[in-house]
């Protein structure tokens, strides 16, 4: 598919609004697209003249970079900025790779944009000079300033954000690492037989006691060998092991893995089997390296590979039963005295080892464990005074006093005592503090207020455990600086906690970490929506950057989160377990969100707090809704409305009746869903809620709207929009933006209609609310095969049944598939229609959406009249009459109306 034609949406609507209205018609359509696609061709010309290095290979590597891109089944359009950044940079990080920038390789950014741009300009007046049917726009450009127009679609490529290169990366491996020769070399050895372009799929393992190093030679290895695997090294910690947290599901594992793959957080599918599918995809053709560490079981992994011959897989775990069939296991025992002598001379320096007696009495005592020497090695780089002597002391008086319990991990053990020990009053306090924390990582802010402490201060003493090797610092998915620490260090810290601090100093410094956590939502709830941010102290107060930086935080923290709430049982935990679900369900993150709702819901049960019961239960109902389940949906909603009336929580009810209305509205039932609106009005204006009056008004429109009474739906949208845009809510204010939209449709402007519905699709983009963006495309997909502009309502309709299937949206999925078949109708591609319809119908049937489905065999009815079957579509239009009976939708008078054209029936 020619560059011009998968682009020339999104670089019409860069110029602006009024080069969209000047792009009507199929002659005009295609006459631009040819344009694009020839500036295409001459963008690839001057560039490689300007490189004159470059051959015809290199310009065709653009060519198939802008064109189109590996979806694991087959080559698809690019669509977006997105995936057109994504291309720009895969094919200029190639070329750099070669060492072209060296030879003066002129292909940057600006460069492409500048020279797009320009031929854009010039295929337009040429057109024009020829007679074509681009003069009315020529002349439009030429009294409109054209470099200024196309200087936009410059400025939106050349400004674009293109993203790194997609593919995982590797933690810090340890500039340290001594030994282990016999063990890296076969490692090593695995690695270099391995064929990337090859068809065997190549699976090690290293299995070994807990401290052994097993991570630490995983890892060593991996960065070795990085450079032979340039599409990315993927690593995943899967908790298998770790003291206090449950091993990471394969669901949530495979969300990590695609995310450092580049997939958008809300373009990952909700369910295992498509994440599965997805990830494979995503790494079919590729040469990466993975390291799944720390692994339970067989059962955890196996969804995990990636299945690609190119892609090797290291896993790293202390269970054997973590060996798939197939896998080569490499057995990781402690260290020889040699290997375990030589690390901590190595790490101390050899001027403080000078008896190599003393050295291995206590890498003795030390069990000859990697993590144990590591410790004992930080402890004497932090007391300069401190001598091996005094070490192999205290271990000896450790040992005696620990015992033969747990022999296996003695001389961790007593690593971790003897530094421990020698701790000033306020590090020791720290470490301790560290094992109340319940999640995996933490940052300097969240520090603090478990210490009760400045952020300055908290910092200080995580940087003195970091040099006693107590914590080692890390970044989490969203590239924030935070600490986390071995499983057994963990399990260490845990316990000095449980012995020292009180219970109730344990809970108080909890409640500190969750009053921390509902000022830092609040904090990324008013960058999200660019308010302004809260007074007073801001010490200690989380620091974001705009809106995406506060998203970003949000979906890093979320096992945090999880962790948090699951161990904290009080109110504000609750709460926050509310709020964040709420955030983390308008992100799509539908899994965690059902958590922490369903969490929040037993504590405020367990409380004895049946209204905050009830706000979770709504959250849940919403995500039910937009995971398609919607008998779960309505009856979760309902119970919300019933509880909330129960102990008075007028505000709880008026939002569980806009719940209600929206599941009620898609099913169908839309008389049932304006009764909810309408009372949730009722409420709101009892108690002077103007937002929450504002959303149902929004509610209102969109009942009046289904069942065609526009101006009545204009009205509603009209007010709500403007008590909505007082609180500064743009979401609730794009939804009836998109409303609008559906009323000038209604009311046959459709200028006016595609205006509204462009402006809302780019700020649910903004906002990365996808369900609304995906429910706009499927609006414009509509609106433009009314203009019979049917290539572009198929781009349309396409991308929102990808959009529907990557966030498990499965009302929507098959409204856009109800789309597609309505393209293929257009286009006499009969077969095509009915198989869209048909599984467009089969998906409304189990949804029980009975307008879905009337639209569906309207559609299906079309095709066997088409087909010259009368009497077959007769039957699909009166079942679909027999479901609208009591709906009030306007398609039951349309299909009334084909019933009565069809010929009398055959009466054979």
């Amino acid at each position: 598919m020619a560059f011009g034609d998968a682009l020339l949406g999104w670089l019409v609507s860069a110029a602006g609004t009024e080069m969209f209205r000047r792009l009507r018609g199929d002659r005009v359509k295609t006459a631009m697209r040819t344009v694009v696609a020839d500036a295409a061709d001459a963008t690839l010309i001057e560039i490689t003249e300007r490189g004159g290095q470059l051959g015809q290979d290199t310009a065709q590597e653009l060519r198939r970079a802008l064109t189109g891109r590996r979806d694991g089944i087959g080559v698809a359009q690019v669509g977006d900025r997105t995936e057109l950044a994504t291309a720009l940079r895969r094919w200029l990080d190639v070329n750099a790779g070669r060492g072209l920038a060296e030879q003066g390789w002129p292909a940057t950014p600006e460069i492409v944009a500048e020279c797009l741009a320009g031929h854009i300009v010039a295929g337009i007046h040429g057109n024009a000079r020829a007679g074509g049917v681009l003069a009315p726009l020529s002349e439009w450009l030429w009294r409109n300033e054209a470099v200024e127009i196309l200087g936009r679609i410059e400025y939106k490529v050349d400004r674009m954000q293109l993203p790194d290169r997609s593919g995982g990366h590797l933690p810090g491996h340890t500039p340290d690492f001594t030994g282990r020769n016999r063990a890296v070399e076969e490692l090593s050895s695995r690695l270099e037989a391995h064929d990337p372009s090859g068809t065997v799929v190549s699976i090690s393992s290293v299995t070994g006691m807990a401290g052994v190093g097993k991570t630490t030679l995983a890892l060593h290895v991996a960065h070795r060998f990085a450079a032979r695997y340039p599409d990315g090294q993927f690593f995943i910690d899967l908790y298998g092991f770790t003291p206090g947290l449950p091993p990471v599901t394969p669901l949530v594992a495979l969300e990590q893995l695609l995310d450092q793959a580049g997939v958008p957080s809300h373009s990952i599918p909700p369910d295992l089997e498509r994440r599965q599918a997805r990830w494979r995809a995503r790494m079919a053709g590729r040469t990466a390296l993975v390291v799944l560490d720390n692994a339970l079981n067989a059962a955890q992994v196996a969804p995990l590979l990636p299945m690609s011959a190119g892609s090797p897989v290291i896993i790293t775990s202390r269970s054997r039963s973590a060996a798939l069939p197939g896998t080569r296991p490499l057995w990781l025992d402690v260290m020889t005295p040699q290997e375990s002598a030589a690390l901590l001379v190595r790490l101390v320096g050899a001027g403080r080892c000078p008896d190599a007696a003393q050295v291995a009495r206590v890498t003795e005592l030390l069990g000859h464990l990697p993590l144990a020497v590591t410790v004992v090695a930080g402890r004497m780089n932090n007391d300069p005074t401190l001598e091996l002597t005094d070490v192999w002391a205290d271990l000896v008086d450790t040992n005696r006093r620990l015992g033969e319990s747990n022999a296996e991990y003695a001389g961790t053990r007593a690593s971790f005592e003897v530094s421990v020990d020698r701790l000033d009053e306020e590090t020791l306090h720290a470490f301790r503090l560290a094992g109340v924390h319940p999640g995996p990582t933490i940052g300097v802010e969240q520090f603090a207020a478990l210490l009760d402490r400045l952020p300055t201060q908290a910092a200080r003493v995580l940087r003195n455990l970091g040099d006693r090797n107590l914590v080692r610092p890390t970044r989490n998915s969203g590239s924030r600086r935070c600490y986390e620490q071995h499983d057994l260090l963990r399990d260490y810290a845990r316990d000095q906690a449980g012995r020292s601090l009180s219970p109730a100093y344990r809970s108080e410094a909890i409640h500190r970490l969750t009053v921390w956590y509902l000022d830092a939502l609040d904090t990324a709830v008013r960058h999200w929506y660019a308010a302004a941010p809260a007074g007073g102290d801001t010490a200690g107060r989380l620091r974001l950057d705009g809106p995406d930086d506060a998203r970003a935080w949000l979906v890093a923290e979320q096992d945090n989160l999880i962790a948090l709430t699951a161990v904290a049982e009080n109110r504000d935990a609750a709460t926050l377990g509310t709020l964040a679900a709420r955030r983390l369900y308008l992100l799509d993150h539908h899994v965690s969100a059902n958590r922490l709702a369903q969490r929040s819901t037993e504590t405020f049960q367990m409380l004895g707090d049946r209204g905050g019961a009830a706000r979770a239960q709504r959250i849940l109902a919403d995500v039910a809704r937009a995971t398609g389940d919607f008998p779960a949906a309505e009856r979760l909603a309902s119970s919300a409305i019933q509880v909330s009336r129960e102990v008075g929580d007028q505000l709880g009810e008026a939002l569980a009746l806009q719940s209600l209305g929206d599941v009620l509205r898609l099913r169908g039932s839309f008389e049932d869903s304006r009764q909810q609106f309408e009372r949730s009005v009722e409420v709101c204006r009892e108690i002077h809620e103007q937002r929450g009056e504002g959303h149902a008004l929004r509610g209102l429109g969109d009942a009046f709207a289904a069942v065609g009474q526009f101006t009545t739906a204009a009205q509603h949208y009209t007010r709500g929009a403007e008590l909505l845009t007082d609180f500064g809510e743009r979401l609730g204010a794009n939804h009836v933006r998109r409303g609008l939209g559906d009323v000038a449709v209604g009311h046959g402007d459709l200028i006016t209609a595609a205006e509204l519905y462009r402006s809302a699709f780019l700020t649910y983009q903004e906002l990365a609310d996808r369900y609304a963006e995906a429910r706009t495309l499927r609006d414009m997909g509509d609106l433009v095969l009314l203009l019979h502009q049917r290539a572009v309502a198929g781009q349309h309709h396409t991308r929102a049944l990808t959009i529907c299937q990557e966030i498990g949206d499965r009302l929507g999925e098959a409204h856009a598939l109800r789309g597609l078949g309505d393209v293929a109708a257009g286009e006499k591609q009969w077969d095509d229609a009915e198989r869209h319809y048909g599984a467009s119908a089969a998906l409304c049937e189990r949804l029980g959406d009975l307008v879905g489905l009337a639209r569906a065999r309207w559609g299906l009815g079309q095709v066997e009249v088409a087909r010259q079957r009368p009497d077959r579509a007769r039957e699909l239009w009166g079942r679909a009459l027999r479901g609208l009976e009591q709906t009030g939708c306007p398609l039951a008078g349309r299909i009334r109306e084909g019933l009565r054209d069809l010929p009398p029936p055959d009466p054979r």
